[in-house]
């Protein structure tokens, strides 16, 4: 069995969706966690000079999707033909897609009426695209800045006028 490291920041992020098949597989790895001092150091030596890296017997590999896409197929958890290694890339794809918009949504919201795309991106995706994928409303109350954040966008009158006069469909 090959030895695996993977290597991040003390945080969960990028590297998080790679531990979860790591421990859902029963693989085992060695997670290290740098400090922003060990990173400074490391940096030179970085494919890509960036973070997450793993290595595989010394081999390094760059990129989070790269990693979780290769950690998926070593452990058996990328499905078990094309179509459903493919069903799971849009899914992965379409959250990669959402989330740099939602990240722009906690930087410009500055508690202003100001509203982007950003904002109007995250509300599709969290509150009308997730649940169909997931089945159910996702939760939200364990981040309540980000819960205000999707109150506070369907509750602007163009928006809830909008909600409340659009037909009904599936998604």
């Amino acid at each position: 069995m090959p030895k695996y490291t993977l290597i991040y920041f003390n945080f969960k992020a990028r590297a998080e969706s790679t531990r979860y098949l790591f421990h859902l597989s029963g693989v085992e790895f060695e997670d290290r966690k740098m400090s922003h001092e060990e990173f400074h150091q490391f940096k030179p030596s970085l494919p890509l000079g960036q973070l997450p890296v793993l290595e595989v017997d010394g081999e390094q590999l760059p990129q989070s999707h790269a990693i979780l896409r290769y950690v998926a197929g070593q452990v058996g958890l990328d499905g078990s033909n094309d179509w459903e290694r493919a069903k799971a890339d849009v899914v992965l794809e379409t959250l990669w897609e959402i989330t740099p918009q939602c990240h722009q949504l906690y930087r410009q919201n500055d508690g202003t009426e100001k509203v982007s795309l950003a904002d109007a991106e995250c509300y599709a995706g969290y509150v009308d695209f997730l649940p169909y994928l997931l089945g159910k409303k996702p939760d939200l109350s364990k981040y309540p800045q980000f819960e205000a954040l999707i109150r506070r966008f369907e509750e602007l009158p163009q928006i809830a006028k909008y909600i409340e006069r659009r037909p009904v469909t599936d998604m």
